[in-house]
């Protein structure tokens, strides 16, 4: 009897593909040559008031999605707010954004600088004038901009999908906040003592909140972030190796982004992944 409910199982979950055999036997076959270079790496983003993608009229709407909403920009997915969506940390890096002044320059960022030393060729305005922007002598500012790259999962922990979380000027205390709830976990050891598991070794529920202060009354949307479970389960081999092949593939981009920074005929490109679009340009839409 187990048998043949085997069977049924293979025969349901199987696509065939003529007398070729089963789908499953081509996985990857025509994107040998696709690597991380060619990729539009995802964001992850909550939806504010005035995200293009809840609104009808702009090509990038996302029909369903709406204020608080969680969404990814390249598949289209979105999730509940309120109830959220799961989410694995895979890797974590600190950039330091140029932005050219507001109504000037480019949606996107003039140059991504991997390294803090830049932040000592910048100075602020007088305190009077409530900027508090970190200049650079050419008249760009840098924006300092937490990169959480993630493996989202369905309900059931199954690998989902997985983008890259920016959560710089209001949401820069969660990103504090969820690296050291990561990084205060611990595990016992072989010998008996403890350590500290990998990033991707826990499970976190992204949830949002309306935020706004006396400069942006009409509010934004916040994220909300809650430890859900460590990946210590029977059944949580396969989110596991997700994980873990995202973690390496999110570090092999930031060493391809780190490389073209200092060739400004690659930037172009990996800005157009890298960046959040306008959305996370301080002084736009504030979070």
């Amino acid at each position: 009897m187990s048998t043949k409910k085997e069977v049924v199982k293979k025969q349901a979950t199987e696509i065939m593909v003529g007398d070729l055999g089963s789908l499953e036997d081509f996985a990857g076959q025509g994107i040998e040559n696709v690597g991380i270079q060619d990729i539009k790496l995802p964001m992850i983003k909550c939806a504010s008031g005035g995200t293009p993608e809840i609104n009808e009229d702009d090509p990038k709407y996302i029909e369903g999605c709406k204020v608080l909403d969680i969404f990814n920009n390249a598949t289209k997915s979105f999730w509940n707010g309120k109830k959220g969506v799961l989410a694995v940390p895979c890797h974590y890096v600190m950039t330091w954004n140029e932005w050219s002044p507001l109504g000037s320059g480019s949606s996107a960022p003039e140059a991504i600088h991997t390294d803090r030393s830049i932040m000592s060729q910048t100075s602020r305005k007088p305190a009077i004038e409530k900027d508090y922007k970190d200049y650079l002598p050419n008249g760009n500012y840098i924006l300092e901009t937490p990169n959480h790259y993630v493996l989202l999962l369905d309900e059931d922990y199954q690998p989902m999908e997985t983008g890259m979380i920016v959560m710089t000027s209001t949401q820069r205390k969660k990103s504090k906040l969820w690296n050291t709830m990561i990084t205060s976990k611990k595990m016992k050891s072989k010998n008996g003592g403890f350590f500290t598991p990998a990033s991707w070794a826990g499970v976190y529920r992204l949830t949002t909140v309306k935020e706004k202060n006396d400069m942006a009354p009409q509010g934004w949307a916040g994220w909300v972030i809650n430890f859900d479970r460590m990946l210590d389960q029977p059944g949580d081999a396969n989110i596991l190796q997700a994980a873990h092949k995202f973690c390496q593939d999110a570090k092999n981009f930031d060493n391809m982004s780190a490389s073209a920074s200092e060739k400004p005929s690659v930037v172009e490109s990996v800005v157009e992944v890298k960046k959040a679009d306008a959305d996370f340009e301080d002084g736009k839409v504030p979070f």
